[in-house]
């Protein structure tokens, strides 16, 4: 589970981190207030770069360069699509005329042909206006491509534009107004939003799953401590190649099957191999002193000390069965079945 929440939160890192890079401008350029090329005041060689641009395009000079997209598979051409650079007029302040591109896409370039066809016509003095053709423009600026612009300056040096090359590329400028459709602002918007509050809610619960799983296994590791500390271990007694617990703080010696083999009461003489004490227990384990002082618990007919059973109650409290039943097994000398049912049922046997 907590693997697969740190790959989703990974997952959706990298997409929130690829829309924002991607639609960030868009969506800031978005909330500008849009400006015009080609109202008075507007200078291209100030604001040359960025912005929220929407103007009507009516002169163009011919396109320069063009760059076409395909798509294959296997091998095979399955789509294309190809884009057109025509240069346009900007100005500064001053109203000094200056050269960019605007880049198109092969629907438009139709209108675009046109407008450039209208354009020549006006300069060759054939028609004396301008804007009959016109192409609404939103969008804004950017850097033009160096192999794009290489393929302007050459289109100005073929036509004899300018005297030298200084004067050509002060002039004729490495900028690209490009299309941006603004109206899909909102919808990226939200979009970005949505998945940014899932990498969030992601990491959220990654961070808590993984703080619960530090939080449980620090409790065990305290509750195991707690216990080695407490009660000690039994002395190199072993069950399934881990130490047995002493759970009797007022007894520290245990044998390899877990019970005291010296001394429950320090006034008593301690206990035989089987765990019953050697003065107060006969050889069947009954109490063969009256009033001996000791408590004992009944089992299958047979009465065994307390304190010798109380490391089955610390298995059995602990839900460690298994080893509670191979411990009865080896004090009591009974079947699996039995011992079993007898763990199964331990309060009824001791309280």
């Amino acid at each position: 589970m907590r693997n697969t929440l740190l790959k989703l939160s990974i997952v959706f890192t990298i997409v929130t981190i690829f829309l924002g890079v991607t639609f960030s401008k868009l969506i800031f350029l978005s909330f500008e207030d849009p400006k015009d090329i080609y109202e008075e005041g507007f200078d291209i060689t100030v604001e040359e770069d960025g912005g929220h641009i929407k103007t009507e395009i009516f002169a163009s000079f011919g396109d320069c360069a063009s760059e076409t997209l395909t798509t294959t598979k296997n091998g095979s051409v399955t789509s294309s699509s190809t884009d057109y650079y025509y240069i346009v007029p900007a100005y500064d302040k001053n109203d000094e005329e200056y050269y960019i591109c605007i880049k198109v896409d092969q629907d438009d370039r139709s209108l675009f042909n046109k407008i450039t066809n209208k354009t020549w016509d006006y300069l060759e003095g054939t028609i004396d206006y301008l804007g009959s053709n016109i192409y609404e423009f939103e969008g804004t600026i950017n850097e033009l491509d160096d192999e794009v612009y290489d393929y302007m300056l050459e289109w100005f040096r073929d036509a004899e534009a300018f005297e030298n090359e200084t004067e050509l590329r002060a002039h004729v400028l490495p900028f690209c107004l490009e299309t941006m459709n603004y109206d899909a602002a909102p919808t990226y918007i939200v979009i970005i939003i949505v998945v940014l509050v899932l990498t969030i809610l992601f990491w959220v619960l990654f961070f808590v799953k993984r703080s619960k799983t530090k939080a449980a296994n620090a409790n065990a590791a305290n509750t195991m401590a707690m216990n080695n500390n407490m009660y000690g271990t039994t002395g190199g007694a072993t069950l399934n190649g881990v130490p047995i617990a002493n759970t009797d703080p007022y007894n520290t010696q245990y044998n390899a099957n877990g019970y005291n083999t010296t001394s429950y009461d320090a006034n008593q003489g301690g206990y035989t191999a089987n765990g019953y004490n050697a003065t107060a227990y006969n050889a069947n384990g009954y109490n063969a002193v009256p009033n001996a002082g000791y408590e004992t618990i009944t089992i299958k007919g047979v009465a065994y000390p307390k304190a010798s059973l109380d490391q089955i109650n610390s298995y059995v409290l602990t839900g460690s069965t298994i080893p509670a039943i191979k411990l009865l097994r080896d004090i009591s000398g009974l079947g699996l079945a039995e011992a079993k049912d007898i763990i199964d049922n331990w309060s009824q046997y001791y309280r």
